[in-house]
């Protein structure tokens, strides 16, 4: 993703590959996945899972 001046004040959806495959992304999709799955095993009332 590019990061610069004509970018500023834009959502930029050109979104490659390589950017999803980044480790930090992919670590952030797995811990809320595992999140989402524990919330619905626990059944947690959404109030709880919102906050």
């Amino acid at each position: 993703m590019q990061m610069g001046h004509q970018y500023l004040g834009r959502a930029n959806w050109n979104i490659s590959i390589r950017d999803v495959l980044n480790p930090s992304v992919l670590g952030l999709l797995g811990s809320n996945a595992v999140l989402i799955i524990w919330a619905l095993i626990e059944r947690w009332p959404l109030g709880l899972v919102n906050k």
